[in-house]
């Protein structure tokens, strides 16, 4: 027999709920005494693994929760963030795009603009001195 503290939080068997009631069971009792002292004590026993479980559940919620909680948000997080970045990518690809073809081509203007001032300075430099001469 265990003690009353001894495992606070074990399920109780069914020997503990008998001795715990202190019924003492004898051959000559009549067989409908049996009955009622089986209702009574399956009627024990299901409130006590009752309330042994009732407790018990809140630390298993609690345990699941610190467990999976964090994997699950993690989890969400990162298809929240692919789906937002599956509909940010290719509009901000765009932009980029757009904005580097705009500075390419204003580079590219500005280098053929230099070099046509040249070639026509060049040219001109040249007429003159044909000219001259």
């Amino acid at each position: 027999m265990t003690t009353p503290n001894q495992h606070d939080h074990d399920i109780p068997i069914l020997t503990d709920i008998i001795d715990d009631q202190g019924i003492e069971i004898t051959e000559d009792q009549p067989v409908a005494d049996d009955a009622e002292l089986l209702a009574q004590i399956e009627e024990e026993i299901t409130h006590r693994i009752f309330a042994e479980l009732s407790v018990q559940i809140p630390l298993l919620i609690e345990a699941a929760m610190q467990k999976h909680v964090p994997l699950a948000v993690g989890a969400k997080l990162q298809a929240e963030l692919m789906t937002a970045l599956a509909g940010v990518i290719p509009a901000a690809t765009a932009a980029a795009s757009d904005q580097l073809v705009i500075s390419i081509a204003q580079q590219l203007a500005s280098d053929l603009d230099s070099r046509l001032l040249e070639k026509v300075k060049i040219v001109v430099a040249e007429e003159f001195l044909r000219l001259q001469q």
